[in-house]
């Protein structure tokens, strides 16, 4: 048996959160002696973490004590991985760190006043297919536009990302833009003859 509240792991920003700062947002969401289900913690905590039990010795429902058994939590292997973006200006690329191990990176060319031409992507063949290139776009379209930059598009991974979204229509340079999808990218790629 777990005492009431149940430690709950939660990472962010800025790492873990402290159990008694998970403690306080638990008990917001569900009060201070938990929920009556655990339909109503999942939904309101996101964790899986907990499930509701009466003991025997314990009265029926009315002012029944409720506690906790905990689950096990997700493994670490399982447990959702730090991510760094690191801008590496003497390489002239944005490098993605996903718990201390640098997994892709992004090639650029910082343009004046504040364009950043995009030209070409790489991931680490140990950490292909695992969403590391589109994660790593994402997480540096984030950063220039934190930055209050544009960008020309020049990688057709990138083209081919900002085909399928809008959400980063506002950063395309306007009288540079790049290539508009992959196609256009890679047949200009094959023109000049190779990559960046």
């Amino acid at each position: 048996m777990v005492p009431w509240p149940p430690s709950i792991r939660a990472s962010g920003p800025g790492g873990r959160r402290s159990s008694a700062f998970a403690h306080k947002d638990l008990e917001a969401a569900t009060g201070p002696r938990g929920p009556a289900s655990t339909d109503h913690l999942v939904q309101n905590c996101g964790t899986r973490h907990a499930r509701t039990a009466r003991s025997e010795t314990e009265p029926s429902d009315r002012g029944a004590t409720t506690h906790w058994e905990g689950e096990p939590m997700r493994s670490e292997e399982e447990a959702p991985v730090a991510e760094e973006l690191i801008d590496s200006i003497g390489h002239g690329r944005f490098e993605l760190y996903r718990d201390g191990v640098l997994v892709g990176w992004l090639y650029y060319t910082h343009l004046k006043p504040n364009r950043y031409a995009l030209r070409h992507t790489e991931v680490e063949s140990s950490h292909q297919h695992q969403g590391v290139a589109g994660a790593m776009v994402r997480r540096v379209l984030d950063e220039i536009r934190a930055r209050e930059g544009t960008i020309t598009v020049i990688c057709p991974f990138v083209a081919d990302y900002l085909s399928r979204t809008t959400a980063y229509a506002d950063l395309i340079d306007a009288r540079h833009p790049g290539y508009p999808d992959r196609a256009a990218a890679e047949s200009a790629r094959a023109k000049v003859g190779g990559s960046a």
